[in-house]
């Protein structure tokens, strides 16, 4: 069973929160990772400095309006600021652990996670890949956030 993310971009507009787009990322686990502290699918064994904070207090009626039309479903809810994304030292290094590991003949489980020192050290920006950034490029200007939450 797999794992998808469900995202929207607000922006505060006359000191109100309202969407104002998609956050579409396609199913990423690293990334899942990455905007999670680590708390969804985390094959990859990574850490990052955010951490899930639930619903945001004073997110717009649109948007508590979705997250309580998908109920017990969804999981995981939490936010993140435009600019937190945007400052993130991409260029700093993650040892990616997720590795695929033979578990009968003919037969792989690619959601396995190595020991630390095992895996790829590689940066954010090629761990996460080119579909984050063009993601990010909608959080530009304005003071924007994205309200999330995981479904499986």
């Amino acid at each position: 069973m797999g794992c998808d993310i469900h995202a929207v971009i607000e922006e505060k507009v006359d000191n109100e929160w309202e969407i104002v787009g998609e956050f579409a990322p396609y199913r990423n686990y690293g990334l899942f990772a990455f905007l999670t502290g680590g708390e969804v699918r985390n094959y990859s064994g990574i850490s990052s400095p955010f951490s899930p904070r639930g619903i945001p207090d004073d997110c717009s009626s649109v948007t508590n309006a979705w997250l309580r039309d998908y109920g017990e479903d969804g999981h995981t809810h939490s936010w993140l600021s435009g600019r937190e994304l945007l400052e993130f030292d991409y260029e700093g290094a993650v040892e990616d652990r997720r590795v695929a590991v033979q578990i009968a003949p003919n037969h792989f489980n690619g959601g396995a996670t190595c020991e630390s020192g095992g895996g790829t050290v590689k940066t954010w920006r090629e761990f996460l890949g080119e579909g984050h950034f063009k993601q990010l490029d909608k959080l530009r200007g304005g003071e924007k956030r994205i309200v999330f939450f995981f479904d499986n």
